[in-house]
This record gives C-alpha cells, sequence and structure tokens, in this order.
C-alpha cells in the first residue's frame, strides 16, 4: 500500500504519513464530475459492491494540469465511457484533507495524474501513473485486469497448499496491496503454527490487526490490537507500542468515531513529544475541531 514511513519499514503497514480524518463526503475544488463518476467513496464503493464492479478511482489535483488532461481525452472520449461503465468511477481531489489525502497516502501515490484500479473491497490491482492516450490507456487497464485475475487464482492455490515459508512472504505482498483477508489468513496460520519470540508474536498481531482493518473487520482488528501492544509492552518494544498507538487512532477513523478518535489522538501528542508523526496527529486533531464529519458518532 502504500508509502511506507521508518516504522512501516520494520513492520508496520498501516499508513501513519496520512493521519487525516474525512472532513467532506463530496468532491472538493473546482473540478466538476462527469457523468456518471461519484465525488465520494462511499458510494462508488456501494456501488461497486453491489454490482460487482472494479473501482476506477481518478487521484487529481486542482493545480494538475495533466489531470485535466487526462480527464479531456481519455474520461470524456466516448470510446473511453463505453468501456468505464464497466466500472464504479471515482473522482477525489488528494489536497481535500479527507478522502482524497487517505486514498493518496495509502495506495502511495506520490505523483499526478494517478488512477487506481481497485476491487470493490479496495484491493489494489494497479496504478497508473501519469497521463497516456485514450487507446494506451485503456490497453493498459485490461491487461493489468487480466493479470490481476490470474494472480487470484494463484493466491487462493497458494493460500490452500503451501507452507509458511511460501506464505509468509505473499502475506507482505497481499497486505501491500491492501488484500487485508488474504493476508489476514496467512497471519493466523503463522501464530497458530510458527515457533515465535514474544516480540515476533507481537508484532505477527499487529499485522493480523491491520490486515484484518483493511478488510473492514474492525472488532476484530481492535481484538488483535490489544494484544499485540500488551506484549510490546512486556517486550519494551517502544516502536511497536507507538505504532499500536497510531493503529488505534486509524481504526477508530476508519470507525467514524469522532470523539474516539479525539481521544486517541491527544494521548498519542502527550504520550510521543518528540515523535515523527506529531505534526500529522495535531493537524488530524485540528482537522476534527475544525469541520467535524457529517457522520461523526
Amino acid at each position: 500500500m502504500h508509502s511506507l514511513t521508518p516504522i512501516a519499514r520494520l513492520g508496520a503497514f498501516v499508513t501513519f504519513s496520512c493521519l487525516c480524518f474525512t472532513t467532506s463526503l463530496g468532491a472538493s475544488g473546482s473540478s466538476e464530475l462527469l457523468a456518471g463518476w461519484h465525488g465520494d467513496l462511499r458510494s462508488a464503493q456501494q456501488q461497486a459492491l453491489e454490482e460487482d464492479k472494479f473501482l476506477l478511482v481518478d487521484l487529481y489535483a486542482d493545480w494538475c494540469g495533466w489531470c485535466r488532461r487526462l480527464e479531456q481525452d481519455v474520461f470524456a472520449d466516448p470510446q473511453f465511457k463505453a468501456y468505464g461503465d464497466l466500472f464504479a468511477k471515482l473522482k477525489v481531489d488528494v489536497e481535500d484533507g479527507g478522502e482524497g489525502s487517505r486514498l493518496q497516502s495509502r495506495y502511495g501515490a506520490s505523483s499526478l495524474p494517478t488512477t487506481l484500479i481497485l476491487s470493490p473491497n479496495m484491493v489494489l490491482v494497479e496504478a497508473i501513473r501519469g497521463y497516456a492516450p485514450r487507446e494506451t490507456f485503456m490497453s493498459h487497464m485490461k491487461r493489468s485486469i487480466a493479470e490481476y485475475r490470474k494472480q487470484e487464482v494463484l493466491y487462493d492455490r497458494l493460500l490452500a497448499e503451501a507452507d509458511l515459508e511460501v506464505l509468509e512472504p505473499l502475506a507482505r505482498t497481499l497486505h501491500q496491496q491492501g488484500d487485508g483477508a488474504r493476508a489476514a489468513q496467512i497471519y493466523r496460520k503463522t501464530l497458530a503454527e510458527r515457533q515465535q519470540t514474544p516480540q515476533e508474536r507481537a508484532w505477527n498481531l499487529y499485522r493480523l490487526a491491520d490486515a484484518l482493518r483493511l478488510d473492514g473487520d474492525l472488532k476484530e482488528a481492535r481484538r488483535a490490537l490489544k494484544d499485540s501492544r500488551l506484549r510490546a509492552i512486556d517486550a519494551r518494544d517502544s516502536t511497536l507500542v507507538e505504532a499500536c498507538d497510531l493503529l488505534t487512532i486509524q481504526l477508530a477513523q476508519d470507525g467514524g468515531l469522532c470523539d474516539e478518535t479525539t481521544l486517541a489522538l491527544e494521548a498519542f501528542l502527550d504520550t510521543y513529544p518528540k515523535s515523527n508523526h506529531r505534526r500529522n496527529a495535531q493537524r488530524a486533531l485540528a482537522a476534527i475541531a475544525n469541520n467535524p464529519p457529517a457522520d461523526c458518532t
């Protein structure tokens, strides 16, 4: 997934670099939506799930000239529109401080334009970076989807047949793609079958928690995270304890729990005065205070 921070390179997969709370449910900026495109993730993903379609996500910014060219030359083209009906389509501004910023960070979109192809469950199929003419762009999309379907078959066969020596590296690949369900399956197998030091077990529980979060199972994610944090304290692994506290914030955000997110952010700022993630936590806290989402609970 994801542009990995120093903590992430040690084995944490949750995105720490953009603690940004969703503050609007629609597309921001001056760019207008083409017909058939969504301006918020919730409605786009709902369509993808209900109609069993891939998600096509246009990540843009108002200052990005090539983003406008991509929309005019590709997305607005009649031949692309016909092909695009096979997708649930989403357009989001990466500078909105909300959904767009979070999607950019989650999938490591470091340049614009970036077009994401995602499964209905938000697994990364492909990130198409930059501009290309319509025919080239569509060919890239079709090849990527065909390759992803082959990979799904391979992954499921490996999950059924392979041993942990093969599966554990695969778990990292799946996790980076956002395939929380398959990654969690491997982490559970590792926890059940692999002899581990207390510290290794704590990290694997953390990885399981984040994989479950990606899969939308927030209840089980919280349970695994609580176990991980307790074990991290016992192992005196301060890096993992901090990672757990950051993931606690992310879980509250994902659940739309504004009060819980606020308390977790405040606790993080009190506990980690020298953290590299302090500035992002402060920004996230200010975003909730200044413009809370409409669906806050």
